[in-house]
């Protein structure tokens, strides 16, 4: 099974749309930028974080931007959204993650919206050798439900 904002093609594969969610920024609340609505110039300006998940995968963020004729260069990357509450504070760093990540973290961080929009769709795959198995059937049916009540509490 694998869940994310990616794209698995094939007849031997199932999917199931499980969530949308957004990016936002996220920084220290001392960061000049958590005082009132970023800008695209100052989002722009700010240095940033970028998180690549082992190095094998972009933001979605990042080609919404190129599409614009902007182009960012990370101050940091990071192998992943885990140690951002660790790294951000006392910095003038953001970054930019997935909303519902960003309310996960319930830290010192500030969020705030990105100056732009980019959706984020989250998809469970899984192939047709497990798709008819019932404890794929029940996790399937779990991780749905969870998204689904992530979803709600979001709004």
């Amino acid at each position: 099974m694998v869940l994310g904002p990616v794209g698995i093609v094939g007849a031997n594969f199932y999917r199931r749309h499980i969530l949308t969610d957004h990016y936002v920024c996220v920084m220290d609340p001392a960061n000049a930028l958590a005082r009132g609505r970023i800008t695209l110039s100052a989002y722009c300006k700010a240095e940033h974080v970028f998180v690549t998940h082992n190095g094998e995968w972009q933001p979605l963020y990042i080609d919404v931007l190129k599409a614009k004729g902007i182009v960012l260069e990370p101050a940091v990357t990071l192998p992943s959204h885990d140690s951002l509450e660790r790294i951000i504070p006392g910095t003038s760093l953001i970054a930019a993650i997935p909303h519902h990540l960003a309310r996960a973290m319930q830290g010192g961080l500030h969020i705030a919206p990105l100056p732009f929009r980019v959706p984020i769709s989250i998809d469970m795959y899984w192939s047709a050798r497990t798709a008819k198995s019932g404890l794929h059937k029940w996790a399937r049916s779990l991780l749905a439900e969870v998204a689904k009540e992530s979803a709600v509490a979001a709004k």
